[in-house]
């Protein structure tokens, strides 16, 4: 099953993530290192960013020039509301608040939370309320999410 990502924030952690998913191969840890040209053997499709600091156009030529880890050797463009990586085409918006982006109209799954301003339970609420998928997949993000953060996990 193919789950749709969408990424709040692209900065660097944003792009290194996309980076990172346009080649990966779960069967293939080595994909990592080998960039593939396609997002991987299906597992995961990038289908919506939302970035509040700078265009499309900035984060596409941010995505190819990165000052650490070089240029990045797939074509990237942009237009006013979406970025084209190689035949790929993923949704750009730029809302303050990731609980306004409408996630679930784009079919998004799992949104990586890369700006670093929502890391409490109570921020990312909004996160859990655009959920697509009910009360069952807000409760396992959520457990996650206190783990990550030093807390006890909640009980099952």
């Amino acid at each position: 099953m193919t789950a749709r990502v969408g990424i709040n924030g692209f900065g660097r952690m944003g792009r290194l993530a996309l980076r990172a998913a346009w080649a990966f191969d779960p069967g293939r840890p080595e994909s990592l290192s080998r960039p593939s040209g396609s997002w991987g053997d299906g597992n995961l499709e990038l289908v919506q960013i939302n970035e509040v600091n700078g265009c499309a156009a900035t984060a596409a030529h941010l995505l190819t020039f990165d000052s650490v880890h070089g240029r990045w050797p797939v074509a990237v463009e942009a237009d006013e509301a979406a970025i084209r990586i190689a035949e790929e085409t993923l949704t750009f918006s730029a809302f303050d608040r990731p609980g306004d982006v409408p996630w679930d109209d784009f079919g998004v799954d799992i949104v990586l939370e890369c700006s670093g301003k929502f890391r409490t339970l109570d921020t990312l609420e909004t996160y859990f309320a655009r959920c697509p998928q009910g009360n069952r997949g807000r409760a396992g993000r959520r457990r996650r999410a206190q783990h990550r953060h030093g807390d006890e996990p909640a009980p099952l």
